[in-house]
């Protein structure tokens, strides 16, 4: 009998969080989880705290954990502006930030078609490089710690201006959080995968997943409707 009672027990604490409504929105400071219908919107401080990851899309729940199919982000994000060359033997790129001031010391990479790296560099102070074009040269990667890195397809006769977001937008990714209810307008939430691939059992490839985050010492956090 005693055995019974402790496996309800452990089952409806795991299925508690789910009789309450999950709709609406629930904050703490800038972290922002917002359930709207069968979709959630959600901007997260990542592990290490350099920056915000920041996505929407549809969710599922399964058991404690709430997985978010993203869709792609139209809220500000690092995009790249595509001008005319400003000279026939050199590749310009220009990275500023969202406000559009120079950033420099920022890493920009040319790469092969397959991704291979050819050289890379960092910005001068007033956040530009100069490239000479050849054969091989076909995107550029730029990424800066604390900001959303971006990669892109070198076209002939173009220079390049990139506006950096601080946020790190997350966009046809998979990604999975841990819910975990304290009281009815508290949640303890854990960002667990911005990039989670389903193996052929779900549940263990989440609690695989949550156990991974627990080994490095992932926190969770309070956040209040």
């Amino acid at each position: 009998m005693k055995k019974i009672y402790l496996i309800y027990l452990m089952l409806s604490t795991t299925l508690t969080i789910f009789a309450q409504n999950m709709e609406g929105s629930y904050r703490n400071g800038s972290d922002l989880l917002k359930f709207e219908g069968n979709r959630l919107l959600f901007d997260m401080e990542e592990v290490g705290g350099l920056s915000n990851q920041t996505g929407n899309g549809t969710y599922r729940q399964i058991n404690n954990y709430i997985i978010v199919d993203t869709d792609e982000y139209n809220g500000e994000k690092t995009a790249v502006e595509r001008l005319p060359q400003s000279k026939k033997d050199t590749i310009s790129v220009t990275v500023a930030d969202y406000h559009n001031n120079p950033l420099s010391g920022v890493l920009v990479e040319s790469l092969t078609e397959s991704g291979k790296l050819i050289m890379s560099a960092t910005t001068r102070n007033d956040g530009r490089l100069l490239f000479l074009p050849n054969g091989k040269m076909k995107k550029f990667r730029i990424f800066e710690m604390g900001f959303d890195d971006i990669e892109f397809d070198i076209q002939p006769n173009e220079d390049y201006h990139v506006k950096m977001s601080d946020q790190k937008s997350v966009e046809n990714k998979t990604v999975v959080f841990r819910l975990r209810e304290i009281d009815k307008e508290t949640i303890g939430v854990m960002l667990l995968s911005t990039d989670f691939k389903e193996g052929k059992d779900l549940q263990k490839s989440l609690d695989k997943l949550y156990q991974s985050a627990l080994k490095k010492n992932f926190l969770e956090k309070r956040m209040k409707k």
